[in-house]
């Protein structure tokens, strides 16, 4: 099941309103570098703003990752509203005077009864969602030799400072 939503009575009433609880899990949404756990659960409305209808609604759940320095598992509880105006394809003559690509910046087109705002869910919760997956702020990550995860105490291997640029001259000194 994706994010699909019947619309038909909602467009064709000024004033009207109708309310939609779903879930959806992982095989309906793909979400870069997060897992859903269980169901992402969806409520909201769709309501007719004569000339638009708004979505309005709410996401809940909790989403699995991988830190990306430590490699161990992060949850992340989501929890966010989202909200988007929609216009009916056949409508946006009534904007011939805006400049092109206005109404596509202010509203989203649709056609046809079922609108599917899978891609603008998986939108709005990439966009609440960290750019970088961290266990912690202060996460050590693994070492690059023997990759012991640095977050549960020092390993045993021993770091020469060295300059890259200068790791020639090193070479000298070891023969």
């Amino acid at each position: 099941m994706s994010a699909k939503i019947n619309i038909a009575k909602v467009r064709n009433n000024v004033g009207s309103k109708e309310e939609f609880a779903f879930s959806i899990g992982n095989d309906d949404v793909k979400l870069p570098e997060w897992k859903i756990v269980g169901n992402l659960d969806i409520r909201g409305s769709v309501d007719n703003k004569d000339g638009y209808l708004l979505l309005e609604g709410k996401v809940s759940g909790l989403l699995n990752g991988q830190c990306s320095r430590c490699l161990s598992e992060v949850e992340h509880k989501l929890d966010i509203d989202f909200s988007e105006k929609l216009l009916y394809q056949a409508d946006q003559s009534r904007f011939s005077d805006w400049e092109f690509g206005e109404v596509e910046a202010e509203y989203t087109i649709y056609d046809g009864d079922i609108f599917d705002f899978t891609d603008l869910l998986v939108e709005n919760i990439i966009d609440e969602l960290p750019s970088k997956i961290l266990c912690r702020e202060d996460c050590q990550g693994l070492c690059p030799h023997c990759g012991h995860n640095l977050n549960e105490g020092q390993c045993d291997c021993v770091f020469e400072d060295i300059d890259p640029r200068l790791a020639i001259l090193n070479k000298l000194y070891s023969d």
